[in-house]
């Protein structure tokens, strides 16, 4: 008992990969053609869009979802729950196929629950990934939080005016 609790428990942490439902099933390719769409400028809010709406839609919950975009321009996916993203259980992306090389352009992920910032792991990751990562971009619901690595700077954006919002 306690053993299936622990396998619940992280389940509900980081998501069971064998339970995901994918409704968009071509969403992998569709955001490697939308970075060669917005000729590989990965900041460009199209870009961001998708990776949001596939984050939100593209699944049978919303879910995180990472892109890393190496230094040919090529894209490896992955999804994770709700709160969390790795490549654990989806390897196949990174080992088969085009091979990722080094440096990285930019790690892109979302945060489903809609606030765009660098969480404690997210900073980790940078931090480990910072000799061989140039950008990192997160994407939370008409928000982006970026650390440029390359040109040493970090940036909050905020999309949609004021006079946008709902009363």
């Amino acid at each position: 008992m306690k053993s299936e609790l622990k396998e619940l428990g992280e389940k509900m942490q980081y998501g069971d990969e064998d339970e995901i439902v994918v409704h968009e099933k071509n969403w992998k390719k569709d955001i490697a053609m939308e970075l060669i769409n917005v000729f590989g400028d990965y900041s460009n809010k199209n870009f961001i869009d998708l990776i949001w709406d596939i984050s939100q839609l593209g699944f049978d919950s919303p879910r995180e979802v990472q892109v890393i975009i190496d230094s040919n321009m090529n894209t490896f996916c992955s999804v994770g729950s709700v709160s969390f993203v790795s490549f654990d259980g989806q390897e196949d992306e990174l080992t088969k196929g085009k091979r990722l090389t080094l440096p990285l352009k930019c790690w892109l992920h979302t945060h489903p629950f809609g606030r765009a910032y660098f969480s404690g792991t997210d900073q980790k990751t940078v931090n480990t990934w910072r000799l061989f990562l140039e950008d990192a971009i997160v994407i939370g619901n008409n928000e982006t939080a970026r650390i440029n690595l390359k040109e040493g700077y970090s940036q909050i954006t905020h999309y949609g005016y004021a006079g946008d919002e709902e009363e």
